[in-house]
């Protein structure tokens, strides 16, 4: 995963996700995009107005219906690019008694992929088990870490994932359109992450 936007945004073209029958398009103002967050408009003025201008990276992207059509509102990308070195990776377990420390991916970057992906002083890419693929047991965050005035941010070695503090998720919910409440924000059980995890997806069914 990039710690950037990518630099190539411009050429591309979003289009919205068909519905699972194929009757029509899941038409929302707020996507996770894996790397970053596809919004519109509305839920952009809302970031930019809440969080330092430090702390996340914004580009208008060109966004289009299924036949061509230019969507009515203007839609961005937007990477949060604050992380915090605040998950202990020798108390968070993979598998049954493996810690972070020891299931680390670490991969050495040719000079022209650092500026894009590398997430240490030494440009080497990092990354923790992704928790919606792994057999992730336990998560152990140091709360100690995070300022209290901090209200979305990565983890650090963790970059597919945000953490988000619960009453700005909720303020931030309240302004997302065409999709469904609970979908956005996950609030896991961080003692037994796997059966949280099966449980929030049983129930988004």
């Amino acid at each position: 995963m990039r710690s950037v936007l990518p630099g190539f945004l411009e050429d591309l073209t979003f289009v919205f996700p068909r519905l699972p029958d194929g009757t029509g398009e899941l038409i929302q103002n707020f996507y996770h995009h894996g790397e970053f967050l596809v919004v519109a408009n509305r839920v952009k003025d809302f970031l930019c107005a809440s969080i330092p201008a430090s702390d996340f990276q914004i580009s208008p992207i060109s966004m289009r219906h299924n036949d061509g059509r230019e969507a009515s509102d203007r839609y961005f990308a937007v990477k949060i690019v604050r992380t915090i070195d605040c998950v202990s990776a020798d108390t968070t377990f993979y598998g049954r008694d493996l810690p972070f420390s020891k299931a680390l991916t670490i991969y050495e970057l040719q000079d022209g992929l650092r500026a894009e992906f590398a997430n240490t002083e030494e440009g080497k890419y990092v990354s923790y088990p992704d928790i919606l693929n792994s057999d992730i047991r336990k998560i152990d965050i140091l709360d100690y870490k995070i300022p209290e005035d901090v209200r979305i941010f990565r983890p650090k070695f963790w970059p597919r994932f945000a953490m988000v503090e619960a009453g700005f998720a909720a303020r931030l919910e309240s302004l997302c359109a065409g999709g469904f409440s609970g979908h956005y924000f996950w609030t896991l059980n961080l003692e037994d992450v796997n059966a949280s995890l099966d449980a929030t997806r049983l129930a988004l069914r």
